[in-house]
């Protein structure tokens, strides 16, 4: 079909439309924009754009579409796309409604410049951001965007997406968003150093973010290999980002080679870490692992690298229900003759462990409540 003629006729005649979603590529977005907003001198009052076609396939956006004025968007998620950015496009304008921005796997025919990003900084509605596979990119500068503006982002996520993270003005731009409280990025050896040096210096001279869920690195089961080679970055540079966090509740690494015992040592509130989840490989002794992860004692819930094979579940589920009492879920690997359950004995009561099948690795802690639950949840029993 001619979705592109779909596309401009649904732009001349659909006005009251509010809601775009498509999976149409041939151009039937760029047409809708292009004759909705008469290449970019009249706004679009869409509340929510959102376009997504096959993996094998790529839709497109001309200069003119992206020149759109979308003043009613709150909501714009744009998959598997090419941009005609030519070096100096905007991303739309007039954003000011904007909640949610995501962009997936967007190539330019030639690199924006940093004034791309000029549209958000009249977007102070702005809650997330996620940049995710957009290799040409720019930076944020404050120069375009001043973080103070965008005083409701919460949560940012900007993953393999080189350009952006490869100089110090991004990393920057994220730690002086006042209300971040969610970061998922690529930290790597690229990249490690600017991270740390752009931290902000707090009134005691050391550097501080108040980022309250931290993940590191993507997850490549969900979004593939890096486009490129990445290296892991020095141990030190993860334990001076670790020390900086004074706010962490949820810490999530996806590639864990970079990690040592000096960087859990180095966190600089263990007491209010919730959540720790690490994958890939660590290079860390089973029982100094554990002895590290002893010292949350508000931990909810663990998980270690499945490659990280433990000696038993004992010797991570016996110390960690003493010191961490909170914790109610706990995934690792064991040997294969491990059973179902386990019990530990805390000022003389029973703690009870349990796994759902042989080859699972999350072990939950049983509780009165959950077991009355599920008792009241089991048809009676036929007489």
């Amino acid at each position: 079909q001619d979705w592109a003629s779909h596309g401009a006729a649904l732009g001349t005649h659909a006005n009251a439309l509010q809601t775009l979603s498509t999976c149409h590529a041939d151009g039937f977005i760029d047409a809708f924009l292009r004759h909705k907003g008469d290449s970019g001198a009249k706004p679009v009052l869409l509340q929510a754009l959102s376009f997504e076609v096959e993996d094998n396939d790529w839709g497109e956006l001309s200069a003119a579409a992206l020149n759109t004025p979308l003043p009613a968007a709150m909501r714009v998620k744009l998959l598997n796309m090419r941009w005609a950015t030519d070096g100096g496009s905007t991303l739309f304008r007039d954003l000011r409604s904007l909640r949610q921005l995501v962009l997936t796997d967007v190539a330019c025919n030639r690199a924006p410049p940093p004034a791309f990003w000029g549209s958000l900084a009249e977007a102070n509605c702005l809650e997330e951001l996620h940049v995710k596979l957009c290799p040409e990119l720019p930076p944020f500068t404050n120069g375009v965007v001043n973080p103070s503006v965008l005083r409701a982002l919460r949560h940012v996520s900007i993953l393999d997406c080189p350009r952006m993270l490869e100089g110090e003005s991004t990393w920057w731009w994220l730690w002086r968003l006042p209300a971040l409280s969610e970061l998922s990025v690529d930290f790597d050896a690229d990249n490690g150093n600017n991270a740390v040096q752009m931290l902000p210096v707090g009134p005691d001279g050391r550097r501080e973010h108040r980022v309250r869920a931290f993940t590191l690195g993507r997850d490549t089961h969900e979004y593939g290999e890096y486009n490129g080679e990445v290296s892991q970055p020095p141990g030190e540079f993860c334990a001076a980002l670790l020390a900086a966090s004074t706010s962490l509740r949820s810490l999530h690494i996806h590639d864990a080679g970079a990690v040592t015992g000096g960087s859990f040592a180095a966190i600089a509130r263990p007491d209010l870490l919730e959540s720790l989840r690490l994958e890939t490989d660590i290079d860390v002794p089973p029982h100094v692992l554990v002895s590290h992860v002893a010292a949350f004692r508000n931990l909810r819930t663990l998980a270690f690298p499945e490659d990280n094979k433990m000696p038993s579940a004992e010797s991570v589920l016996d110390p960690l229900t003493r010191r961490c009492p909170l914790l109610r879920t706990a995934s690792f690997a064991t040997p294969e003759d491990t059973g179902l359950s386990v019990s530990v004995r805390v000022d003389g009561k029973a703690v009870a462990w349990s796994r759902s099948a042989w080859g699972s690795m999350t072990w939950k802690r049983s509780n009165t409540l959950a077991e009355k639950w599920m008792a009241s949840t089991q048809p009676p029993l036929s007489s």
